[in-house]
């Protein structure tokens, strides 16, 4: 009931409420007429289109005979509407009607029939029910009719044809209604008042104008819809395949294929139209259930809605072709009609026909690369078969046509296209007709082919998607084949024809320029005079403004045009240059990858190619022809028909055979022989396989392209090529030294021209080494015989035979990589049994095989160098040409003579005016030697008898490179040209040997380890099979070797530069400028030692002429014989002239700050800027107005404050470096000077000299003038001559003006402003550069030293001890005796290292295990093997050799008679060295013992132990300095000398001998000791410095009061700090220092010295920072100050609590227990209960326990409990039984049963923890207890159990008897925690005789609920501070107060209190003469008036005694 009667109800109640709906709605209609009538009209066309769709969804969702009236009523609507462009109104209205009353029956008989009753007289089933459409959707129940049962046997549109059916009646009826309704407002708005016109005129112009756009729209697609019926066509017929779509097929194949394929399909539009309407018509019909299908005609589809949506979506495409059929058929007339009407077209049509040409311009040229794609398209996709086969054919007889012939491919090029259109559509028809079901056996009985052969042809039967590729891909290509011939074929053939390109180049393109000129006068004719109006309107303007702006990018647009131009035009020229060696390298690499036969055509081509350049356009042409052929042969062998399995062969292994031939060719498996010619089956990757081939093929079609491309582009240019094959055609030989960019692309131009010989050696050495067997021996063999004929020329004459050579070798390999047919089962000789010839020696012998087959990788290499040598072949020939000559330069070398140099300008390598000038003196002036040391590398990297002579080679010419340089090029070419035969012959011999360690390596071993060792063969090729043995791997190999080849080769071309003569001539003048190096350097060390001894005399003399009155004047006779009294009787006539004096030297200094202003500190200029930013934008003083500061603004100059200050302190420390080595430069700049004029002298003598022969040098006059004056000199340089030196060194510091200078040369100039110029960090580089080369020698006494701390050996002990005692004390530098025999012994060393590093000897043997022994001989002597042997020797030579060219003379007698010296102070340096060392002894003492690697000197003080070997070395070291001290004071250099022998011979002897026995230790493992030994010999340098320049006059004083600043303020007051410090050094002072003072009134003049320095300081610092007057203190310095005063103050007030707190709160660490014992003793007699908890009874609480632990305490407990975290808490697990019985004696146990007689019983519980001691606790043990006493009942029982008359054990609860709650703190008390429980814990007691028990009951809480025998004891540990702060930790909060916050305090109550009475001292205004009298003092004490130091130190007391003349002195 429910389900019949609710939806009644339900209906009622959506009916009411929708009429009340529509009575509210239509109260409001006559308010909305007139919008509704718009809208209306609107949406009139689409309720039409609605109706439409309807119909047609109606009809198709379920084909049936009632559903038939809605797709023939849909269409009948179409086709009329197609016929006669709109359907009428009356027409459409009565189909309306009509489906409205259709719709409806049909809806009420669906429904009716769904009644059980209806269905049970008409069944379903039933032929006219099926016919009709009529299907049971639902059925009932008769049992249960409230049940909706669907038939679950239907598909989806069986239920959808019902709503379908709703969905039409509402919808038309829905349109009839508006129809209605339409009418009736037409009516209202008629009777109305009416519209006003504007507003319908305007409403009319919006809906013409949306109208419009989409009919512009339509028509467009109206357009070309025929090209959507003809692919609509294809479609259908690919689609549905039967003989009736078939039609469609043929008929859009041929109407494809007609050129005016549009009119023709126009034509047959009303044919298309009616044949598509039967065919869905009838397919309509054959889709009804009852209907049978016809096979070929009408298949049965599952799903016919679909298909019929989709043929009628084509058909749609019909109707549109035959609506514009009818549209241009009706327009053609009207254009008769109105033929005389002429209308005027817009220049927008230009503009459209100006795209449309540059757009079919690009299809034209680039539509035929779509045609080429298409093929591989057709040809690859799926699987291959015959059909594509014959694609493929096609298309690579078209690229090899148009490779080979190009007029007769463009001739033959259009029947080509026909003939694939004809194919194409042959394939497309038999492949569509074989998939009826009739065609596979008709096409069996009449070609007599099976299936599987018919598949090889491609006739094969695919399913509906398989079927659509495999049609649509060859109907695509054949509509793009079709296109390219009807459309672009021709003007494709005119664009490319190159015989008329000459005639047309002129001409303009299509109508681009046509339309240019047009628009051009059109804009004249239109606008004459558009500007000469007076006023131009605003939009206008607006208009110019956006003209401008699209003007501007039109510009860059073109711009970017032009780039984008000038690089297509580079790369195509770069693929000119070198798509021949593209196209040749990836040839030989597919040919390499794929070793057959059919490339071995590829191979011999491209060897012929190379070297033959008239044979390369023929040779290109086989290799074409031969890839399309091997293409074809490939594809064909892909076919089913071929089996390879029919024709294999297998092969029978031998049986007896020694080798392994498992993995050989013959015997893995079947021999196919195909495979040996190039072919094999790929399983489907068929394009992957042809890859290889079909881009070759390519490659070579777009090498032809190229060239011809690049052909046209000439022609029609009217360009020839250019005659030198380069990228910049500007860029010549003479721009070569115009600068950095230019040369580098001279370089990119002309590189091979200038260096393809020595590339082309380098690639034979390449291949030489990537091979190492038997055709690299050739090669070598081939270079050898190339580089036998040294000149060019004669080269050149033998280079084509050697690109012969190279190729004939190239093909040769390639036949022995393919090798012999394996399907022969014939194996090589020396595979066979009696053979016992090795793998590796096949291998190496590079011989077929088919077990280990040559690697045909190799033959890239040989290609490489083939492919070079052909290149230089190339650049022989063009170097002989004039014109290549003149652009590119002249390869032939230089002549011998010098009189090739231009005469005018200086030399390049001279004066350096660009970074191009210093790269050349890099290469060409250092070259020389950085090849010499790339020779040392390559010998020692190396250890082999062929590695020595490098060694050899490289020492001669270190030791004679100077004087070789300057000896004839010939000869410089002789020398140099054996070094590189030995370099080639060393290549040669390691390839030859390779053999042996290849191929007999295993016998070698066996019977000649010596042989491998001595010339160190390994097998270092992959590939071959390694034995396990011990051969040196990594010393064999040339790659080392290589690199040298390689630098020899640029060093020679650099002796053949043009430039080399600038560095010949520049060696020349350097050699006679060689001493004028030297008198510079001694005319510095005389002005330098001159002027320190003028002013060290001076001031004495000053001084005694000064105070010589005094005695005369105020003394007596016995006065001045007795001390103390002249100390004590001072006056006021020792002040007498000090105020004149004063005068006079004030005004002076008034005068010199006139002239001078003081400069400015950083702070004053700061403080003067934020002044100025606080002035908050108002005008200031002088009269600027301030800039408001901002954020942004702070931030800019913030930067730019941070950017200033890096730049000045780089100029800082580039001026500090450069003052460094001043000297330096000033002489290097000197010589520079006269460099260059000898220079520029020799150029002009040479310049005036026809014959070179006859030319002198030009300066050898001042050769002569030199030596003359030497000579009358005696051997010494002579005074005038040493002045006028000076002279010229003066002037370099400030110059003279241009006209005054003597020389002056433009370039120099240049020069100077180039350095001038440079950027900071490498004016820092050119700094520390000036740096290295003035301190060159302490260079090399650096890297001795270096070398002999790593080394540690005998060998390198002699050159730091010669260092020490010979070098480091020659006056003014080490002879030239010193560097030679430096240098030889450094090469003797090397040598003999180089010896002992053979692997042959002995005690190389064992190197790991004898590596650490210190007295291992090879470890003592320094010829032990290990990796970088020669590293530091490498680096000692090399500095040596760099000093070498600044030798001096003389020693011994300079040494001790020095004939002028500058004196120095160096002590304050070696006292800090010795320092240091004192501090390394102390920290680093572990390193000095034997076994003390972890002792430590702090451990042995603490437990009172001072080691020997410590207090030995403090109480040296300390000896040492006293020593030195006094040697200092005394200024004896006589003994200095002899203390710096004895302690170089010492300390080398102990270290290097006695401590590494004493260590057991190899000094270069002990890091301490090499730090301490460095830092020593700082201090023997220093100290050989001292010696050398003798001690100086005055030697009293502290360093640091050299100067008044804060630096020095803070360390001399730390200096003064130091204990004992500065009263030691005063007494030694004072004993080895002459004086008549006391030693009390020495200490009084250091006191007052010290103290005037500190108030000097501090007024210094006044000066420097001013305060202003009236100005309070910032807020800056007095928090900054003040604050931090305070915050310190504070901080050690509460420093005590601070720190005990916090140490271990933050820092402290947890002491847990070790152990937790726990004893009961009754009374005081033995315990009757003993048990401990140890390691697992003691556990941590986790996390939870400890949180539910604190949940169950409140108040109290809580605040304890907050001090404690969970790991500080632990669990003792106590076991319930006694661990021991109870041993009481029964004397005892009787007089324990009488005493339990008392009343009060005591029971004491005692416990103990133990703690880990180290951690930081007081106490190791921590104990307590507890008393309590037993109750009378618990005594009785006892009694009664010790008696005897007890049998049974005693239980007794003891109440408050175990504390389970303890705390541990650091001390030795455990105390229970009495926070945590209120009582103690109630425990039960079980005694019995032999021990107790003990069971926990009631009382405190506990983590469980648990009861068992035992006890838990819970240790709270308080946490210890740790061990590092513990020696303050254990003072205590009151012991830390005591000893640290009151001796603080009273230092700082000191501080502040006593401030009066020393104001009179401390507050003098200038301190400046008091020092000066003080340093009168020392002065006159060091020079030995020791009278006038009496009167002096009379003066300075009484000045100190009397106040008014200290005012008086202290003023300012």
């Amino acid at each position: 009931a429910v389900r019949q009667v609710f939806p009644d109800v339900g209906v009622l109640v959506v009916g009411l409420l929708t009429w009340r709906l529509i009575v509210r709605l239509n109260a409001a209609t006559h308010t909305q007429v007139k919008h509704a009538l718009v809208e209306s009209q609107i949406t009139s066309t689409s309720t039409n289109q609605y109706c439409l769709s309807s119909s047609f969804l109606a009809g198709i969702m379920f084909p049936s005979l009632s559903s038939l009236l809605y797709l023939l009523c849909f269409q009948a609507l179409c086709t009329w509407w197609a016929w006669s462009g709109q359907v009428p109104p009356l027409l459409f209205r009565c189909m309306s009607v009509m489906s409205l009353l259709y719709s409806s029956s049909h809806f009420l008989l669906f429904y009716c029939y769904q009644l059980p009753s209806l269905q049970e007289a008409w069944p379903p089933n039933h032929t006219s029910a099926s016919v009709l459409g009529l299907v049971s959707v639902v059925s009932a129940d008769c049992a249960a009719p409230w049940r909706l049962q669907v038939n679950p046997e239907l598909s989806w549109f069986h239920f959808s044809s019902p709503l379908m059916l709703l969905l039409l009646y509402h919808t038309v009826a829905g349109s009839d209604q508006m129809l209605l309704s339409a009418d009736t407002l037409e009516t209202c708005v008629f009777e109305a008042d009416g519209w006003e016109e504007e507003e319908e005129d305007v409403e009319e112009r919006t809906g013409e104008e949306a109208v419009g756009g989409a009919s512009v729209a339509f028509r467009f697609v109206l357009r070309q819809s025929y090209i959507c019926a003809l692919t609509s066509m294809m479609a259908w017929s690919i689609t549905y395949v039967s003989w009736l779509t078939c039609v469609l097929l043929l008929w859009s194949c041929v109407l494809w294929m007609m050129r005016e394929r549009r009119r023709y399909t126009l034509m047959s539009s009303p044919w298309l139209v009616a044949y598509g309407n039967l065919l869905v018509v009838l397919q309509y019909v054959y889709s009804f259930p009852s209907v049978q299908e016809v096979p070929g005609l009408f298949p049965r589809k599952d799903d016919p809605c679909r298909e019929l949506a989709s043929k009628l979506l084509c058909l749609l495409t019909f109707w549109l072709l035959l609506r514009q059929s009818l549209t241009e058929k009706k327009d053609r007339q009207t254009d008769n009609q109105l033929s005389h009407i002429t209308v005027h077209l817009e220049g927008g049509g230009v503009q459209m026909e100006a795209l449309v040409a540059v757009v079919t311009r690009m299809f034209i040229k680039y539509w035929i690369y779509v045609c080429g794609t298409m093929f591989f398209f057709v040809s690859f996709e799926g699987k291959i078969v015959l059909y594509k086969v014959i694609y493929m054919v096609m298309f690579l007889c078209c690229v090899a046509l148009y490779q080979l012939n190009y007029e007769r491919w463009r001739a033959l090029l259009r029947g080509f296209w026909v003939a694939v259109v004809v194919y194409s559509m042959l394939v497309l028809i038999l492949v569509y007709t074989f998939q009826f079901p009739s065609s596979p056996s008709t096409w069996s009985y009449y070609t007599g082919l099976s299936t599987h052969r018919l598949e090889d042809v491609g006739l094969e039967k695919f399913s509906v998607p398989v079927l659509f590729t495999k049609i649509f891909i060859p109907a695509a290509f054949l509509l793009v084949c079709i296109v390219h011939l009807h459309y672009f074929h021709e003007p494709f053939l005119q664009l490319t024809d190159l015989k008329t390109v000459v005639d047309t180049h002129n001409r303009p393109v299509d109508g681009e320029e046509i339309w240019m000129k047009e628009e051009e006068e059109e804009e004249e004719e239109d606008y004459p005079c558009m500007f000469d109006r007076e006023t131009l309107s605003e939009q206008l303007t607006v208009l110019l403004s956006w003209r401008l702006v699209v003007d501007r990018l039109s510009v860059l647009f073109l711009r970017l045009l032009l780039s984008l131009q000038r690089m297509q035009r580079l790369l195509w020229w770069l693929l000119e240059l070198h798509i021949n060696k593209i196209v040749s390298s990836y040839i030989i690499w597919v040919c390499v990858k794929e070793v057959c036969v059919f490339n071995l055509l590829f191979v011999l081509c491209v060897g012929g190619a190379l070297p033959c350049r008239a044979w390369r356009p023929l040779l290109s042409g086989v290799c074409t022809v031969w890839t399309c052929v091997v293409t074809v042969c490939k594809m064909l062998y892909q076919l089913n028909v071929v089996q390879p399995i029919r024709y294999s062969v297998n092969c029978t292994m031998p049986s007896n055979s020694s080798i392994d031939l498992s993995q050989s060719v013959l015997y893995s498996g079947p021999v196919d022989p195909a495979q040996w010619v190039g072919l094999r089956k790929t399983d489907g990757k068929l394009l992957d396989y042809l890859r290889y081939n079909l881009v070759m093929l390519a490659l070579l079609a777009f090498e032809v392209t190229v060239y011809r491309r690049q052909e046209l582009y000439r022609l029609r240019r009217n360009k020839v090529p250019p005659p030198t094959r380069t990228l910049f055609h500007d860029i010549t030989r003479r721009h070569l030294d115009d600068g950095v960019i230019d040369c580098v692309k001279y370089f990119l131009n002309y590189y091979f021209y200038m260096f393809g010989l020595e590339t082309c050696f380098l690639l034979a050495v390449n291949v030489i080494g990537q091979r190492m067997d038997l055709f690299a021996v050739g090669h070598a063999f081939g270079l050898i015989t190339v580089l036998s004929h040294r000149s060019r020329k004669r080269i050149a004459s033998v280079w084509p035979r050697y690109c012969y050579f190279l190729s004939g070798v190239l093909c040769f390999q390639y036949l022995l990589c393919i090798g012999f047919p394996p399907a022969t089962c014939a194996d090589y000789p020396w595979r066979r049994l009696s053979s016992t010839v090795d793998s590796n020696v096949v291998k190496w012998l590079f011989l077929p095989d088919h077990l280990t087959p040559p690697n045909p990788l190799f033959l890239l290499y040989d290609f490489l160098l083939l492919l070079g040598a052909s290149l230089q072949l190339q650049v022989f020939e063009e170097e002989l040409q004039p014109a290549v000559q003149v652009l590119a330069g002249d390869n032939t070398p230089p002549t011998c003579t010098l009189g090739h140099l231009p005469p005018v300008g200086l030399s390049p390598l001279c004066v350096l005016r660009s970074y191009l000038d210093m790269m050349k003196v890099i290469i060409f002036s250092y070259m020389f030697w950085f090849v010499l040391t790339i020779i040392f590398i390559t010998g020692t990297t190396r250890i082999s008898i062929f590695c020595m002579g490098y060694l050899v080679a490289c020492f001669y010419f270190l030791l004679v490179g100077g004087d070789l340089l300057l000896k004839p090029l010939h000869s410089i070419l002789l020398y140099w040209d054996c070094l590189i035969g030995y370099n080639v012959f060393v290549i040669t011999m390691k390839n030859v040997l390779s053999i042996l360690a290849c191929g007999f390596i295993k016998s070698l071993v066996l019977n000649h380890c010596w042989l491998i060792q001595l010339f160190s063969l390994a097998c270092t090729i992959k590939g071959y099979t390694r034995r396990t043995l011990s051969l040196p791997s990594d010393e064999a190999g040339i790659i080392w070797d290589g690199v040298c080849f390689c630098f020899l080769l640029l060093q020679r071309r650099v002796f053949r530069s043009h430039y080399f003569l600038y560095v010949v001539l520049d060696l020349q003048n350097t050699q006679l400028l060689a001493s004028r190096y030297t008198l510079s350097t001694h005319t510095y060390w005389y002005a330098h030692s001159t002027h320190t001894l003028t002013g060290t005399h001076t001031q004495p003399h000053t001084l005694t002429g000064t105070h010589t009155h005094w005695c005369g004047c105020g003394f007596s006779a016995q006065v001045c014989l007795c001390l103390p009294a002249v100390v004590r009787s001072g006056d006021y006539y020792l002040f007498e002239t000090d105020s004149e004096e004063e005068e006079e030297r004030e005004e002076e200094e008034e005068k010199k700050e006139e002239e001078e202003l003081p400069e400015k500190s950083a702070f004053q200029v700061s403080v003067y800027l934020r002044e100025l930013r606080f002035c908050g934008g108002k005008l200031s003083s002088a009269g600027l107005l301030c800039v408001p500061d901002t954020v942004l603004r702070r931030f800019s100059n913030t930067l730019r404050f941070c950017w200033v200050l890096l730049s000045a302190l780089l100029d800082s420390l580039t001026a500090w470096l450069r003052g460094l080595c001043q000297e330096h430069i000033d002489i290097s700049t000197v010589l520079r000077i006269e460099r260059c004029m000898l220079t520029q002298q020799a150029k002009q003598v040479r310049s005036r000299t026809t014959n070179p022969s006859r030319t002198t040098n030009p300066s050898s006059a001042l050769e002569r003038h030199w030596k003359s004056l030497t000579v009358r000199s005696g051997g010494r340089w002579p005074r005038p001559l040493i002045t006028h030196l000076c002279l010229i060194l003066v002037a370099l510091c400030h110059p003279p003006p241009r006209c005054c200078r003597t020389f002056y040369n433009d370039e120099l100039e240049a020069s100077d402003r180039f350095y001038s110029n440079q950027p900071q960090l490498l004016q820092l580089s050119y700094a520390l550069y000036n740096i290295l080369a003035a301190r060159s020698e302490t260079v090399c006494y650096l890297v001795i030293v270096l070398n002999h701390m790593v080394s540690a050996s005998c060998l390198t002990l002699v050159l730091p001890v010669l260092v020490f005692l010979w070098a480091m004390l020659s006056v003014p530098r080490p002879s030239k005796i010193f560097w030679m025999t430096a240098i030889i012994y450094t090469e003797v060393t090397i040598v003999i290292k180089y010896f002992f590093q053979f692997g042959f000897f002995p005690f190389n043997q064992k190197l790991e295990v004898d590596r650490s022994k210190p007295f291992h001989p090879p470890n003592i002597l320094g010829v032990e093997k290990k990796e970088g042997y020669v590293l530091y020797d490498l680096l000692q030579l090399l500095a040596l050799f760099h000093h070498r060219a600044i030798l001096k003379v003389r020693f011994f007698r300079a040494l001790v008679q020095p004939e002028y010296s500058a004196v120095t102070d160096v002590y304050v340096l070696m006292f800090l060295a010795d320092t240091v060392d004192f501090i390394i002894i102390v920290f680093g003492f572990w390193a000095f013992g034997k076994h003390s690697a972890a002792a430590d000197i702090t451990s042995s003080l603490s437990e009172d132990q001072v080691p020997e070997a410590f207090l030995v070395m403090v109480l040296i070291q300390f000896g040492t300095m006293v020593i030195d001290r006094a040697l200092y004071l005394r200024k004896t250099v006589l003994g200095k000398l002899v203390f710096q022998v004895i302690l170089v011979f010492g300390i080398h002897f102990w270290m290097f001998f006695i401590l590494p026995t004493v260590t057991e230790r190899r000094f270069n493992q002990n890091l301490v000791a090499q730090l301490w030994y460095f830092v020593k010999c700082v201090y023997f340098g220093l100290s050989a410095y001292q010696i050398r320049s003798g001690y100086p006059t005055r030697v009293l004083g502290n360093f640091l009061t050299k100067s008044h600043n804060y630096l020095n303020l803070f360390l001399f007051q730390g200096f003064r700090l130091v204990p004992f410090l500065t009263e030691l050094r005063a007494v030694m002072d004072w004993v080895w220092t002459d004086t008549t003072l006391s030693l009390s009134s020495w200490i009084c003049v250091e006191d007052i010295y010290a103290h005037c320095f500190v108030l000097k300081c501090w007024r210094e610092s006044e000066k420097r920072y001013p305060q202003p007057r009236g100005q309070k203190k910032k807020r800056v310095v007095k928090y900054g100050m003040g604050g931090l005063i305070v915050l310190l103050l504070i901080c050690i007030v509460w420093f005590p609590l601070l720190f005990m707190s916090l140490i271990k709160s933050v820092a402290g660490v947890v002491n847990r227990p070790l152990d937790v014992s726990l004893t009961i003793t009754l009374g005081g007699f033995q315990p009757i209960f003993t048990m401990s908890a140890q390691q697992n009874q003691l556990r941590d609480l986790t996390e939870e326990d400890f949180s539910s632990f604190i949940s169950s305490y409140r108040y109290t407990a809580l605040q304890f409990l907050e001090a404690y975290g969970p790991e500080d808490v632990t669990v003792a697990d106590l076991q319930g039984s006694s661990n021991s019985l109870w041993t009481i004696s029964p004397p005892s146990r009787q007089y324990l049963s009488q005493v339990l007689y008392l009343d009060h019983f005591p029971l004491t519980v005692s416990w103990t923890v133990q703690r880990n001691l180290s951690l930081g606790a007081k106490a190791e043990l921590a104990s307590g207890k507890h008393v309590t006493y037993l109750d009378d009942q618990t005594r009785l029982e006892l009694i009664e159990l010790l008696n005897g008359t007890r049998s049974f054990c005693v239980a007794r609860v003891i109440q408050d008897v175990f504390p389970c709650f303890m705390r541990a703190p650091s001390d030795s008390n455990a105390k229970p925690i009495e926070q945590l429980y209120s009582g103690v814990f109630t425990v039960p007691c079980t005694l019995d005789q032999p021990a107790a028990s003990l069971v926990p009951l009631a009382g405190g809480a506990s983590l469980s609920d648990r009861r068992e025998a035992g006890l838990q004891l819970f240790v709270f540990s308080d946490k210890v501070s740790p061990p590092s702060l513990g020696f303050l930790a254990g003072y205590g909060i009151m012991g830390l107060y005591a000893s640290v916050v009151l001796v603080i305090g009273k230092f700082v109550r000191e501080f502040f209190s006593g401030i009066s009475h020393s104001i009179m001292f401390e507050e003098l205004p200038c301190v400046d003469r008091i020092l000066k009298l003080c340093t009168d003092i020392f002065l006159v004490r060091e020079t030995g008036e020791l009278e006038l130091e009496e009167e002096l130190y009379a003066k300075l007391i009484f000045l100190y005694r009397s106040p008014e003349t200290l005012i008086k002195w202290t003023r300012r």
